[in-house]
C-alpha cells in the first residue's frame, strides 16, 4: 500500500469515527428523553458509492409507516415506466336499434385507476365532470337502455380492505380500500353542525358527493376551540350503516371530515344511472360483473395522469389509496391478478429482477398502513441507491417530497439549515415515526438516510423535533468534512 492510500484510509477512518462520536451523542441525547428508554431507533446513513457513513441498528426490520411508499411508488415506476396510464373504459355491448334503444347492457370497465374523478389537479376531472363526460357519451347515441349497468372491476379483487389494518382506520378516508374501480378517491365528505358551547352534541348535516344509502349516526360532541378533528367513523367497512365518535373544535358552521365509500363499484354505477334518470334514460339494474372476456363497443375512454404524475402525488400527499392501487397493479402486471398477496409476490419478483437484497423487507401493503409492515433503514437506502444508479439521482429527486416546500415536510427542519437540502418522505403512525430519502452535502455530492423509531410512549411530534436535529448534524458534519477535503 502506498503511503498516500495509506494517509487518505486514516483520514476516512477518523472521519467515520467523528461521525459516529458526534451521532451517538445526538442519538443518546434522544433516548435519554424521560420516557424514552425503551424506544427501539434504526439509523443508517450511507454514500451513493455504498460505503456506510453511520450505523446504528440500521439492519433491523422496523414498522416503517408511510415511509413504504418509497418501495411501492419507485417499483411500480420501475415496473410500467414512468408514461403508463390507467384506462377507464365506458362501452355497451348487445344490439342498438335506430331509435337509440339498446337491447343489451352498459358496461363500465374500470383499471384500478386511483385518481378517477379526483380532481387534484388539471390533469384529473373532478367527479361531476367524470359523470358528465359519461353522459354526453351516452347521450349520443342512446335514448333507453332495456339492460343493466355493468361494473367490470375484475383487474381487483373484492378483497378492498388489507386484513392487518387496524379497526380504528376503516371506514375513514385514510383507508378506503381499493377497488377495480375506484371514484373520487373511494371518499365522501361529512359535515357536521357543531355549536359553540363545549360539550353540546353535534348532527350531522350533509354527505357529499351523495353516497346513496349511507346512514351515519353522530356521538360526535364539541371540545376546546383548536382541540383538532377528533371524531372518527366507525362500522363494518363494506356495509352503509355507520356510527361518528369523537369530538370537534367549537365554533359556528359547519365542520367536515372524510369518511371512506363502503365500496367504489356499486357506488360508480348507482351515480351514473341517478343520472342517466334525470337526462330520461331508462336503464336496469347495476350489478358488478366480471366481463372481461365480452367484446364490448366503446363509447369513452378516460385515460389518467401519467403514473410519473401520479407517484409524486402519492409521495407528496401520502396518499394511501394511490400506493395501495399501485401495489395491486403490480400483482396484476405479474401474475394477472390484482390482489394483496399477488402485490407481495410481485413486489418480491421486481426486488430479485433488480438485484436488491430482500434482508430486513417483509410488505403487506402498498401504504405502510399496516402494522406488519417492516424494513429495516439499511435495506431503505440500498432501495433508493439502486434506482439513483437505475435512473439518475436527478430522476429520483423529482419522486420525493422537498423539505420546506412539499406536503408534510412543508415545515419539516424549519431554521434548520439542511431544510433546502433535503429529499424525504416521512411517516407517521402510532409510535412509529420515520424519514428516509436524500441529503445534497454539497453542490452534486449527495447520501442517503433513513432514520426510523419505533414503540416511544412521548408523542410524535417531540421524535420528530429529534430526529430533526440528528439530521440536521448528519447534514453540519459531513459539510464540514467536505470544505476540508
Amino acid at each position: 500500500m502506498s503511503r498516500f492510500n495509506y494517509i487518505i484510509g486514516v483520514c476516512l477512518s477518523v472521519w467515520v469515527m467523528q461521525m459516529d462520536a458526534q451521532l451517538g451523542i445526538a442519538l443518546q441525547e434522544l433516548m435519554d428523553v424521560e420516557d424514552l428508554h425503551n424506544t427501539q431507533l434504526a439509523i443508517h446513513v450511507r454514500s451513493l458509492d455504498g460505503k456506510t457513513i453511520y450505523d446504528h441498528n440500521g439492519s433491523i426490520a422496523m414498522m416503517p409507516a408511510s415511509t413504504m411508499k418509497v418501495i411501492t411508488t419507485f417499483a411500480v415506476l420501475g415496473a410500467l415506466g414512468e408514461e403508463y396510464r390507467f384506462v377507464t373504459t365506458i362501452g355497451y355491448r348487445g344490439e342498438l336499434m335506430r331509435d337509440g334503444t339498446l337491447y343489451g347492457d352498459l358496461i363500465i370497465r374500470g383499471s384500478g385507476d386511483p385518481s378517477l374523478g379526483s380532481g387534484r389537479d388539471r390533469q384529473a376531472s373532478g367527479i361531476s365532470d367524470v359523470l358528465n363526460q359519461i353522459i354526453a357519451s351516452i347521450d349520443n347515441v342512446i335514448t333507453c337502455v332495456e339492460g343493466d349497468i355493468l361494473v367490470d372491476a375484475a383487474i381487483c379483487d373484492d378483497e378492498a380492505i388489507h386484513p392487518g389494518w387496524m379497526w380504528d382506520d376503516l371506514c375513514n378516508y385514510y383507508a378506503t380500500g381499493v377497488w377495480g374501480l375506484n371514484l373520487h378517491e373511494n371518499l365522501y365528505y361529512l359535515a357536521l353542525d357543531r355549536s359553540n358551547e363545549i360539550g353540546r352534541p353535534v348532527g350531522v348535516g350533509s354527505i357529499t358527493p351523495e353516497a346513496m344509502g349511507l346512514h351515519i349516526v353522530s356521538k360526535v360532541t364539541t371540545a376546546e376551540k383548536n382541540s383538532g378533528d377528533q371524531a372518527y367513523i366507525y362500522g363494518d367497512p363494506y356495509g352503509l350503516h355507520k356510527i361518528v365518535r369523537g369530538t370537534i373544535p367549537v365554533g359556528s358552521g359547519r365542520f367536515v371530515i372524510k369518511g371512506a365509500i363502503p365500496d367504489s363499484r356499486v357506488w360508480f354505477g348507482d351515480l351514473l344511472r341517478f343520472r342517466l334518470a334525470v337526462r330520461g334514460i331508462r336503464v336496469g339494474y347495476v350489478k358488478v360483473k366480471d366481463v372481461e372476456k365480452v367484446n364490448i363497443i366503446p363509447l369513452l375512454k378516460i385515460v389518467s395522469p401519467m403514473l410519473k404524475d401520479l407517484v409524486f402525488h402519492a409521495n407528496v400527499t401520502s396518499n394511501n389509496l394511490y400506493c395501495d392501487a399501485f401495489f395491486k397493479l403490480m400483482g396484476a402486471r405479474y401474475f394477472d391478478q390484482g390482489t394483496w398477496r399477488s402485490g407481495q409476490k410481485a413486489m418480491m419478483t421486481y426486488l430479485n429482477q433488480e438485484g436488491i437484497g430482500t434482508n430486513g423487507y417483509h410488505q403487506e401493503d402498498g401504504s405502510g398502513l399496516s402494522m406488519r409492515n417492516r424494513v429495516s433503514p439499511a435495506f431503505m437506502t440500498a432501495f433508493i441507491a439502486r434506482h439513483i444508479d437505475k435512473w439518475g439521482v436527478d430522476e429520483v429527486l423529482s419522486l420525493l417530497p422537498k423539505a420546506g416546500i412539499d406536503g408534510s415536510l412543508k415545515y419539516f427542519l424549519k431554521g434548520q439549515k439542511v431544510q433546502s437540502h433535503a429529499w424525504l418522505k416521512s411517516g407517521s403512525i402510532d409510535a412509529v415515526v420515520a424519514y428516509t430519502g436524500i441529503l445534497e452535502i454539497t453542490q452534486g455530492e449527495y447520501v442517503l438516510l433513513s432514520i426510523v423509531a419505533n414503540g416511544h410512549q412521548k408523542p410524535n411530534t417531540l421524535i420528530r423535533n429529534h430526529i430533526a436535529g440528528m439530521i440536521e448534524m448528519v447534514y453540519q458534519i459531513l459539510k464540514t468534512q467536505q470544505s476540508r477535503q
